[in-house]
């Protein structure tokens, strides 16, 4: 049978899981107008946060991931290398997302005129 301390840390787990989905799928519909012609400066602005939010969960994404798990583990010779290319990846992952929204946003403003 499951102790205090350990109902609340699966407590704790799960509430950090739901808020970690309700920060993606409010990224998800505030870049959501990108799927229609961007009218005004609302949408505008409100795709521009989406982007901004999107860059800063990632960034911390990564800096849960890597930083904190890798003061976890003891260090050894090939950490540092597998260290450089989660970040590597992540920021070619973040990288493309950019261009492709940038792409999307382009095309669409072509489009209108």
């Amino acid at each position: 049978m499951p102790s205090g301390s350990e109902k609340q840390t699966k407590k704790r787990k799960l509430f950090q899981n739901i808020v970690i989905i309700i920060q993606w799928l409010l990224v998800l519909w505030l870049i959501l107008p990108i799927y229609k012609p961007l009218h005004g400066v609302r949408h505008f602005a409100r795709f521009a946060a989406g982007i901004l939010l999107f860059v800063i969960i990632s960034t911390k994404l990564l800096y849960d991931t890597v930083i904190t798990g890798r003061s976890k583990r003891r260090n050894t010779s090939g950490e540092f290398w597998h260290l450089i290319g989660i970040v590597l990846v992540i920021i070619l992952i973040v990288g493309m997302v950019v261009v492709f929204i940038s792409m999307l946003v382009l095309n669409s403003l072509k489009l209108q005129t």
